[in-house]
């Protein structure tokens, strides 16, 4: 059983936290916790809460940035999408958006090509954490459950709000 931790935003700007801990948590050391939540949310507040009080936050798209400037990400990109997605200085990424949000076969190829390099790279840091004394490892991920990941973690923090506050958050 997977722990899930709900964080709601209030009007007041103050979120609760519902919170169910899982005893499979006690097998690691370090404790994995995912975080996500939709755009607008909150997710970046928490995560800053999270880091003020020591705690590690591994942020999944900063990863998926300085992974995707990689060699071996643009060698691969260029033969399996085509070499006009990749520019001198990293990954063509207006063109890239363009063919995956047309394309659902392109997106699940450069999903393909970035999505394990950020999962390794992620256990890497998360394994250098552990080695420094972390007690506790959080993973910013937007996309943790429409990806299958929450298996991954000891506990899952999905922060919400209202859409009306996502919107004005966004806008």
């Amino acid at each position: 059983m997977l722990a899930l931790w709900k964080v709601c935003w209030n009007s007041g700007s103050r979120f609760m936290v519902d919170a169910q801990f899982n005893d499979f948590a006690k097998l690691r050391r370090v404790k994995r916790i995912g975080l996500t939540g939709s755009i607008g949310s909150g997710k970046s507040t928490v995560a800053k809460l999270l880091a003020a009080r020591g705690i590690p936050v591994l942020d999944a798209d900063a990863v998926a940035r300085q992974v995707s400037s990689r060699t071996d990400v643009l060698q691969a990109v260029s033969s399996q999408l085509g070499a006009e997605y990749v520019l001198s200085d990293g990954l063509n990424r207006a063109a890239l958006a363009q063919l995956v949000f047309a394309n659902p076969e392109a997106r699940v190829i450069l999903n393909s090509i970035i999505h394990p390099r950020v999962r390794e790279e992620m256990a890497r840091c998360e394994t250098q954490l552990e080695s420094e004394g972390a007690r506790a490892v959080v993973q910013d991920i937007p996309l943790l459950f429409e990806n299958k990941l929450e298996s991954l973690f000891d506990a899952v923090i999905l922060v919400d709000a209202p859409l009306e506050t996502r919107v004005a958050r966004v806008m």
